[in-house]
C-alpha cells in the first residue's frame, strides 16, 4: 500500500491544482454554479431514471469530463472509475480485456445499447460521446449477452433541431497528434437532422528498439454518421453508421528474463541478458516488423414508437471486425519464426423493448433479444533458418554459440542444411524446401435467444419493489485444426478439422431490488441479481501431440454468478455534496479461467478450466461544490476477488521447471485473481478563476492509485505489479461559456512506469513485459458553438 500512501500525501497538490471530476456525478461542468447535485438522467434501467434514484452501483462520466481529462479512447476511461480496469495484451489495442469488480473479461460493452461482441473491437477512439454509464455488478436481466460482471454503455450525442459544431486539436510528447470534431444540423426542422463526427490520433510510441526507431505508437481514425427522422411526435428513427481503422507499428514487448526450462533455449539467445534492464522502455531488435491492422464498422437502426400506453423500441444492428497482427514470433533478431494472426468477426443483434409510461404506482418492461456471431481466427507461422533442431553440447565445435555467452552445441535448421556432418550425426536430412509452416485455425459461432422483463411496484412514495427475470438460451459451435508443411512436418503432425457443438444451454437469471427514500435527499437500496455465461470450447490446438480424446477434453461448462448488494445515495449540505456507497458480495459457480501452460507430454497449451471464485467489496463516491468556482471529487473501490477451492490448479511458471513427466500445479485456493487490485482510489477537482468579464482560467488535476495485483495466475514473483500511482493536470484559458479554450496538460506527472502485462516466448525462452505510458506533455486548442 506504499503507492496509496504516496498518493494521499500529494492530495493537497491535487486539490490545489484541482481537476475535472473523476466521476462526473454532476451535470455539464461549465453550467452555472456547477452544482454537484445537478440532476443526471441515466438509461441504465432501460428507461430514463434519475441517477440518484437508480438502485445499483453506477458511475457516469460526461462529455465535459472526457474532454477536460483528455480521455480519447476506451482504455483511458477505466482509471476514472473505481473497481474497473481495462488492460491491453502485449500493447495491442485489438486484445483488450475489461475487469469489473475483479472479474476479468466478463463485462458487457455497449455503444448506444448495441453489444460489442468481440474483444478486438472494444478499445477504439471515443467519438462525440454524450456520456458513459458504468454499471457494476451483474446486469443480465435488462442487458444483452454476458453482462455478468457489469456493463459499460457509451452513449453518443444525437442530432436534433439545434445546430452545433465543435473541434479539438492537440500536439504533445512523442509527436502526439490528435484531431477531433463533430457537426450536427437540422435538415428539415422537426423532421430530419444529421450529424457527422470523427477523430484522428497518431504518435511515435513510447518504446524503442535498441538499434532502431520508436514502436508501440498509435495511428488510427474513426468516423460516425447519424441520421434522425421524426415523422410525427410518436415516432423517432435513428440510423447510425461508424467506421474506424488503425495501422500501428505495435506489439513490441520488453525482455526481462531468460530461462531454460523444458528444453526452452533461454540461455541460447540471451534476449534479456543483452538488455538487462527491466523498465528502460528498450525492446529487443527483431528481424521483422510487428504491425496491427484493424478495421471495424457497424450499422444500427433504432426506432422508438409511442403507442399510447407504452413505448416500443426496436434496435437492429450489424457489426464487423477485421484484425490482422503481423509479428516476429520469436521477438529476436534471429530468423526463428514469423507469422500472421488474422481475425474475422461479424455479429447481428435484434432487440425489442416495450416500456410502460411513467406511473406513480406501477411500471413494467418486457423485451426480447436475439444475437448471433461468428469468429474465425488463424495463426500462421513460418519456420526460419534459425529454428532449433536440437541442443547437443558435445557438438560445440560444429555448432558454436549463437550469441556471446550463449549455449554451445545448438543445431538450427540452417546449420543442419549447410552441414553434412551434422546431418550424419543427428540423423536428419532436411528436404529441398528448408522452410516450413504451421497454421492453426479456430472458429467459434454463438447463437443466443433471450426474453426478459421487470416490474416496479411503488408501494408508497418512499418505498419501491422491483423484480426482474431473464431467460437465456445459447448454443456454441466450434471448430479447430492444424496444417503443417515443409520441414516442420518432421516434428509437428497436422490435425484435421474437428467440429464441436455444445448443444443448447439455458438459464434463468432473476433479480430483485428494494428501494426506500426516507427523504427527497436520500435513497437506500438492496439488490439481488444473477448472471449467466454459456459454456464453450478450448479451440487453440497448440499441443504438439494431442491425446486421443482431445476433442472431448476441450469442453468447459457454463458459469453463473449470484450478487448481493446494498447501497445508499444522498444529496447533502443543501445540494453541495453528492455521496453514494455500495457494498457487494458475489459468488461464482464454474468460473471459466484460461491458463497458458507447458505440458511435458503434449507441449504448450492454452486451456480453460472451471473453478469457484468469490468477490466482495465496496464502492464510495463523493462530489462536492464547496464554492461556485470549485468542484472536488473522490472515489474509492475495494474488491477482494479470489479463487475458492482450487487445490491442484495447472499453472504457468517462468522460472520453475515442470516435474519430470507431470504437470506443474499449485494450490490457488484463496489466491487473488489477476488484474484485480484490492484498492483503487481517485481524487480530483476543478477550479474556475475569473480573469475579467470575458475570460476565466480553468485548472485541475486528477489522481489515480491502485494497490498491487498479479497479471497472471501462477507462482512467480515477477508476475506481481506493485502499487501504482498517476497524477495528471491541466490549465485552460477561455471564456466562461466554453466557446473556445487553449489548454496545456501533463499526464503521469511523477513519471511512474509499471508493468501492464507479462508473457513468455517458449520458442526462445524469454519473459516479456509491456509497460504503462510515461510522463507526457501536450498543448491543445478547442472550440464549440
Amino acid at each position: 500500500m506504499a503507492g496509496l500512501a504516496k498518493g494521499v500525501s500529494v492530495l493537497a497538490l491535487a486539490a490545489a491544482w484541482a481537476a475535472a471530476p473523476a466521476h462526473a456525478q454532476s451535470g455539464d461542468a461549465s453550467a452555472g454554479a456547477n452544482d454537484a447535485t445537478a440532476e443526471i438522467v441515466v438509461t441504465a434501467l432501460r428507461r430514463e431514471t434519475s441517477l440518484k434514484d437508480a438502485p445499483l452501483s453506477i458511475a457516469v462520466v460526461n462529455a465535459e469530463t472526457l474532454q477536460q481529462q483528455a480521455v480519447d479512447d476506451f482504455f483511458d476511461l477505466a482509471l476514472r472509475v473505481p473497481n474497473v480496469a481495462i488492460f491491453e495484451n502485449n500493447n495491442l489495442s485489438g486484445r483488450t480485456a475489461v475487469t469489473i469488480r475483479g472479474i476479468p473479461g466478463r463485462a458487457g460493452i455497449f455503444v448506444d445499447d448495441v453489444f460489442v461482441g468481440d474483444s478486438s473491437a472494444i478499445n477504439t477512439l471515443l467519438v462525440d460521446v454524450d456520456r458513459v454509464e458504468v454499471l457494476r455488478g451483474p446486469q443480465a436481466t435488462l442487458f444483452g449477452r454476458n453482462a455478468i460482471s457489469g456493463a459499460i454503455n457509451t452513449i453518443t450525442r444525437k442530432p436534433g433541431n439545434e445546430l452545433f459544431a465543435q473541434g479539438r486539436v492537440r500536439y504533445g510528447s512523442y509527436n502526439e497528434t490528435y484531431v477531433a470534431g463533430a457537426f450536427g444540423t437540422p435538415i428539415v426542422k422537426d423532421l430530419l437532422a444529421a450529424k457527422i463526427s470523427g477523430a484522428y490520433r497518431k504518435n511515435d510510441g513510447f518504446d524503442r528498439e535498441r538499434n532502431g526507431g520508436r514502436v508501440n505508437g498509435d495511428d488510427g481514425w474513426a468516423l460516425q454518421g447519424q441520421l434522425r427522422f421524426t415523422p410525427s411526435s410518436s415516432v423517432d428513427i435513428l440510423i447510425s453508421g461508424d467506421y474506424s481503422k488503425d495501422n500501428n507499428h505495435t506489439g513490441y514487448t520488453d525482455a526481462v528474463a531468460d530461462y531454460s526450462l523444458n528444453n526452452a533455449p533461454g540461455q541460447t539467445f540471451l534476449n534479456a541478458g543483452r538488455d538487462g534492464k527491466g523498465f528502460d522502455r528498450m525492446v529487443p531488435d527483431r528481424d521483422g516488423i510487428n504491425t496491427q491492422n484493424r478495421k471495424i464498422w457497424g450499422l444500427s437502426g433504432t426506432i422508438d414508437f409511442d403507442i399510447g400506453f407504452a413505448n416500443l423500441k426496436s434496435i437492429t444492428a450489424y457489426r464487423e471486425v477485421s484484425f490482422l497482427y503481423k509479428r516476429d514470433g520469436d521477438g529476436t533478431s534471429f530468423d526463428i519464426i514469423s507469422g500472421t494472426q488474422p481475425v474475422d468477426y461479424h455479429q447481428f443483434s435484434q432487440e425489442f423493448r416495450l416500456v410502460s409510461k411513467p406511473s406513480d404506482h406501477f411500471e413494467w418492461l418486457v423485451g426480447g433479444y436475439y444475437f448471433r456471431d461468428k469468429r474465425t481466427s488463424r495463426d500462421s507461422n513460418l519456420l526460419g533458418s534459425d529454428w532449433i533442431i536440437a541442443t547437443v553440447p558435445p557438438l560445440a565445435a560444429l555448432a558454436p554459440p549463437l550469441v556471446p555467452g550463449g549455449t554451445a552445441g545448438v543445431v538450427t535448421v540452417g546449420r543442419l542444411f549447410a552441414s553434412t556432418t551434422l546431418q550424419n550425426i543427428i540423423g536428419v536430412r532436411p528436404p529441398s524446401n528448408v522452410l516450413g509452416t504451421q497454421e492453426t485455425f479456430d472458429q467459434n459461432e454463438i447463437e443466443s435467444f433471450a426474453g426478459f422483463g421487470s416490474a416496479t411496484w411503488k408501494i408508497s412514495p418512499q418505498l419501491e419493489l422491483t423484480g426482474g427475470l431473464r431467460y437465456t438460451r445459447e448454443k456454441v459451435d466450434g471448430a479447430y485444426g492444424r496444417n503443417v508443411s515443409g520441414f516442420l512436418v518432421n516434428f509437428v503432425p497436422p490435425i484435421a478439422r474437428q467440429q464441436l457443438s455444445s448443444g443448447w444451454d439455458g438459464e434463468w437469471s432473476p433479480m430483485a431490488s428494494l428501494s426506500y427514500r426516507p427523504s427527497r435527499e436520500v435513497t437506500l437500496y438492496a439488490t439481488f441479481s444473477t448472471g449467466f455465461r454459456s459454456g464453450g470450447f478450448n479451440l487453440a490446438p497448440a499441443a504438439v501431440n494431442p491425446p486421443a480424446n482431445d476433442a472431448a477434453q476441450r469442453r468447459f461448462r457454463p458459469e453463473t454468478v449470484t450478487n448481493y448488494e446494498a447501497g445508499v445515495k444522498s444529496v447533502l449540505l443543501d445540494g453541495k455534496l453528492y455521496a453514494n456507497a455500495a457494498v457487494f458480495y458475489m459468488k461464482y459457480q464454474d468460473f471459466q479461467r484460461s491458463f497458458y501452460r507447458i505440458d511435458p507430454v503434449t507441449g504448450a497449451q492454452v486451456n480453460t478450466f472451471n473453478a469457484e471464485a468469490s468477490m466482495r467489496g465496496l464502492e464510495l463516491e463523493l462530489t462536492a461544490t464547496p464554492t461556485k468556482w470549485l468542484t472536488l471529487s473522490a472515489g474509492y473501490g475495494y474488491q477482494d476477488s479470489k479463487y475458492g477451492s482450487y487445490a491442484n490448479a495447472p499453472v504457468q511458471s517462468y522460472l520453475v521447471p515442470n516435474p519430470a513427466g507431470a504437470l506443474l500445479t499449485t494450490d490457488l485456493t484463496g489466491a487473488q485473481l489477476p488484474f484485480a487490485p484490492k484498492h483503487s482510489l481517485t481524487l480530483s477537482g476543478v477550479a474556475r478563476i475569473p480573469v475579467n468579464d470575458r475570460l476565466q482560467i480553468t485548472t485541475g488535476s486528477d489522481m489515480q492509485l491502485r494497490s498491487s495485483y498479479p497479471v497472471s495466475d501462477g507462482i512467480d514473483a515477477i508476475r506481481i505489479v506493485g502499487d501504482t500511482f498517476q497524477l495528471n493536470g491541466f490549465i485552460s484559458l477561455g471564456p466562461a461559456n466554453g466557446r473556445w479554450q487553449v489548454t496545456g496538460r501533463v499526464r503521469n506527472l511523477t513519471n511512474q512506469v509499471y508493468r501492464t502485462g507479462l508473457d513468455y516466448n517458449n520458442f526462445v525462452g524469454t519473459v516479456y513485459q509491456s509497460l504503462s505510458a510515461p510522463r507526457t506533455f501536450a498543448i491543445e486548442a478547442s472550440f464549440r458553438f
